[in-house]
């Protein structure tokens, strides 16, 4: 007989602040006006671990997963104003 004990549900709040330890200060300020990759818009940032920064054209450009790195290179202007869209919008 195997005992099953419930278990408390992830915290989606604790689990994007530990996705975004390993940043810099400024990057985490970057991401967290950012809030959702680019590629994958419905995807926040951090929600599947550390958000991936790639410099596109000399501006810093933050992505979910490595996944999405060829996309977003594919169109690399389209990516950066998707970023900055982002930036400027409430998404929720």
């Amino acid at each position: 007989m195997t005992t099953v004990r419930p278990t408390t549900p992830d915290d989606p709040d604790a689990t994007l602040t530990a996705a975004l330890a390993p940043l810099s200060p400024e990057d985490r300020q970057s991401v967290n006006l950012q809030r959702y990759c680019p590629v994958l818009t419905q995807n926040r940032l951090g929600s599947m671990g550390t958000p991936v920064k790639l410099m596109i054209d000399g501006q810093s450009v933050f992505l979910c997963c490595e996944g999405c790195q060829t996309r977003a290179l594919k169109s690399p202007q389209e990516t950066i104003a998707k970023a900055k869209s982002l930036a400027g919008s409430s998404h929720d």
